[in-house]
């Protein structure tokens, strides 16, 4: 065989690895995501379609912005607009020809054999297949792990050309990478660091070292990045994955029950030996302590991406990395730990085979389903790239923001900055009256610190918004059920003084920023120490109660917190009308403080709260009467005795603003199904189809009051009876509307009869106008009662709207 032959046989392995890995890991197929209901619209939704707003406008990672995922996140999803698509496709491609470049070279050039060529091969055709199904998280991590555990022992100053490019374009992808997720940063960062450590001990220039450094300089200012906030988004970083495991954990043992935490535990416990007994075969051993530190490094973070995140297939996929390159160093022909097989290639054996025990059995994650998923989508943009229609047709990311106009429709008269709560971020980046301005931790799920709860509030102070779209999930679309006021709660006070309702969608308040913001102060209350399942008494009454609990763990708690995470810390609320209501508590919430009382647990209740001329500001029926503060059974030991409790009136100036029309129906009709007092049948709300509006169905016989507001000074009724609604007729029924004072006295009566037999018009929609007779009305009660047969089966009565009139012009 010729020369020229022999490199072109040499160099076919390249080019194979090269077109697979531009076919497989570079997604050019476009994205078809369709948004037809906010319940589409999940956490993971909102914050991938954020990240590229966020990198168009400019926004400032550190100062303006803080999350996980960095200016270049981009990268790590397709969902871009079609002007950012050749960017991310460019860099794509050039980390994907790297990794297939360092994978190549490993196998062709420097296994020891042809049987450790077919081992290494096999491998990585397995980590190959977890990338293409979706555990991709490794794939980022192929550079960081080939500089962390290669690069460290093949490292001679004497060494030149390619070998050196290699290293060298690695430690450049590293860096880049670093800035798509902070956790790919950190292990750059921390490889990097012992790197420098090992040049510095051996009187050597930490070349790599200042290459990373101006790379990762490089590229942060690439994205639109100022230089200077770089400090700030890692500090900022730091305080959010601190909080991380506490925040987002399903419970002490959930969603893993003990034994998969400890094969979980077992598996990287064995890769670490598996490190272990690899670098003690090395030669040098200050790249052997140094091998060695990298893959602790790596299991400490799968740990925590697993047991913190709740992603333990992602992490075993970054831990399979990292043996896949210990036995590529290993099996080296020079320079390796030489005769890794027997007894030292039991480690890495037993530790996949556990790590594959995860997978296949314990995990919901079905690879082989989400491989051939993958896999179709690759094969479709092939065929579509053959026939010339890869890139024709319209902009994806223009049909995803037009379906989401279409199916979660903003459908007021607004313009200007907006920002949105708690989540639902694509909702205003698809309205092109409005730009979006986020507050720092843009999810409010994410905003899971004390730090970053104050960092939020305090952009409303500083630089709010002219716009906000607010509500409060219901518990299906609700996170741990966690309770509704630690969401973003620090900020709920700015929302109510710094902003009006202007009015209301199906999902959302439209809240425009006021011209001058109504001042509110915390009165302090007598501060409390309750242990774990007391019940303790309050006295809130109809004001603002507001609360900051400061959950601690004992000294064991803080061992096992350090290593593993905390167990839940759950708050039961018991309310004046005898209900009870039970929300997870995160501690860091609960210290940064939350409205207690009344509960505000739906969109209307916190309308409720920025008014006081349509309806008490504080429903009665949600005043918290008595609170208990448990953990999960049999975790007692985690936490401190005691808890504190803090407790202070929200007291808020001035007079109490309108709400629209639309927004207070519906709390009034609210208000009537919460405050029943006997009913024949459970009340509801249904839309009536004649009348193409809700109504509030009190079926005769049935009672229900209503707090008026102190400006009230009479009031509006709209109220029928359906007369047929199930195909039976009604012999009539009777309103009586009655007030009430102070004491209970009754100040006024009025009776109204619905006779449809004999006057047919009395099946249509009524209405009733009440003058307060100059005295004091507190409450006004509504009576149904049936009609005069006494048999009350189809007398369906029903409350439409209710108004009040306000003293005033």
């Amino acid at each position: 065989m010729n020369r020229l032959s022999l490199r072109l046989w040499c160099g076919a392995p390249f080019v194979l690895a090269y077109f697979l890995a531009l076919f497989l890991f570079v997604p050019w197929e476009p994205f078809h995501k369709e948004i037809s209901s906010i319940d589409v619209l999940s956490v993971d939704a909102a914050f991938i379609i954020a990240l590229p707003e966020l990198f168009k406008s400019g926004a400032q990672y550190g100062p303006d912005v803080v999350f996980t995922y960095g200016p270049w996140g981009i990268l790590a999803t397709a969902v871009v607009p079609q002007d950012l698509h050749t960017v991310v496709l460019l860099l794509r491609a050039a980390f994907a020809l790297i990794a297939a470049h360092i994978a190549a070279t490993l196998i062709v050039r420097n296994a020891a054999s042809r049987s450790t060529q077919t081992v290494l091969a096999a491998g990585l055709l397995v980590l190959s297949a977890f990338w293409i199904a979706g555990l991709d998280q490794a794939f980022w991590l192929f550079p960081t792990f080939f500089v962390g555990i290669v690069g460290i022992v093949r490292r001679d100053p004497r060494e030149t050309g390619s070998g050196v490019a290699l290293v060298v374009l690695a430690v450049m992808a590293s860096s880049w990478i670093g800035l798509i997720k902070f956790n790919f940063f950190v292990l750059g960062l921390c490889v990097q660091i012992i790197l420098l450590c090992l040049d510095l001990a051996a009187r050597r220039l930490p070349l790599l070292f200042a290459i990373w450094v101006a790379t990762t300089a490089a590229a942060w200012v690439a994205a639109g990045q100022r230089l200077a906030n770089l400090p700030s988004w890692v500090l900022a970083c730091m305080d959010l994955s601190g909080g991380y495991a506490d925040a987002m954990a399903k419970g002490f043992f959930t969603p893993y029950p003990p034994l998969v935490v400890a094969v979980l535990a077992g598996a990287l416990l064995g890769f670490v030996a598996t490190a272990f007994s690899i670098a003690a075969r090395l030669q040098n051993r200050s790249a052997a302590v140094a091998v060695s530190a990298v893959c602790v490094l790596a299991a400490g973070v799968a740990w925590q991406h697993a047991i913190g995140g709740n992603q333990m297939e992602q992490a075993v996929g970054e831990v399979l990395v990292a043996v896949w390159f210990l036995v590529a160093m290993a099996t080296w022909r020079t320079g390796g730990a030489a005769h890794l097989w027997w007894p030292a290639a039991a480690l890495p054996l037993v530790t996949v085979g556990l790590f594959a025990l995860l997978i296949g059995v314990w995990s919901s994650f079905s690879i082989m389903a989400e491989l051939k998923n993958g896999l179709g989508r690759k094969v479709t943009a092939a065929v579509s790239a053959i026939d010339g229609r890869l890139f024709s047709g319209p902009d994806p990311w223009d049909a995803l923001m037009a379906g989401i106009r279409r199916n979660i429709p903003v459908d007021v008269d607004v313009q200007g900055t907006a920002d949105i709560y708690p989540q639902h971020t694509a909702v205003v980046i698809a309205d092109p009256r409005l730009r979006y301005a986020p507050r720092p931790a843009y999810l409010s799920l994410n905003a899971h610190t004390a730090r970053l709860v104050e960092r939020n509030a305090d952009h409303l102070r500083d630089d709010p918004p002219q716009v906000v779209l607010f509500q409060i999930l219901n518990p299906s679309r609700a996170v741990d059920n966690r309770h509704p006021a630690t969401a973003d709660g620090l900020s709920w006070p700015e929302l109510l003084t710094r902003y009006g309702i202007v009015n209301a969608t199906d999902e959302f308040l439209v809240l425009g920023r006021l011209e001058h913001a109504i001042s509110h102060r915390f009165v302090p209350l007598p501060t409390r120490r309750i242990r774990w399942g007391e019940d303790i008494r309050l006295d809130a009454g109809p004001k603002l109660l507001w609360a900051r609990l400061h959950i601690a763990p004992s000294p064991i708690g803080r061992i096992v917190k350090a290593v593993y995470k905390a167990p839940h810390a759950f708050l039961e609320e018991t309310l004046a009308n005898g209900g009870k209501r039970e929300y997870q508590i995160v501690p860091a919430l609960g210290e940064a403080g939350f409205l207690l009382s009344p509960l505000v647990a739906d969109t209307p209740s916190f309308a409720r709260l920025m008014q006081a001329t349509v309806a008490s500001p504080v429903n009665p029926a949600n005043v918290v009467t008595s609170l208990r503060i448990r953990t999960e059974p049999g975790t007692d030991w985690f936490w401190s005795p005691e808890v504190g409790l803090d407790l202070f009136e929200l007291s808020v100036d001035g007079a109490g603003r309108s709400l629209p029309d639309r927004l207070a129906t519906g709390i009034l009709l609210a208000d009537l199904r919460a405050n029943v007092e006997s009913c024949l049948f459970p009340p509801s709300i249904e839309t009536d189809p004649e009348l193409a509006k809700s109504v509030s169905i009190l079926h005769a016989p049935c009672a229900a009051r209503l707090p008026v507001p102190p400006q009230a000074r009479g009031m509006t009724l709209s109220y029928g009876l359906r007369c047929a609604p199930l195909g039976g007729a009604s012999d009539g029924a009777e309103l009586t509307v009655s007030g009430l004072g102070p004491s209970g006295d009754l100040v006024f009566s009025q009776r109204h009869v619905l006779d449809p037999a004999n006057r047919p018009a009395d099946c249509s929609e009524q209405a009733l106008r009440l003058v307060w007779p100059g005295r004091e009305v507190r409450d006004v009660r509504i009576a149904f009662s049936p009609g005069p047969h006494g048999d009350p089966s189809y007398d369906h009565t029903y409350v439409s709207s209710v108004a009040f009139t306000m003293d005033g012009p």
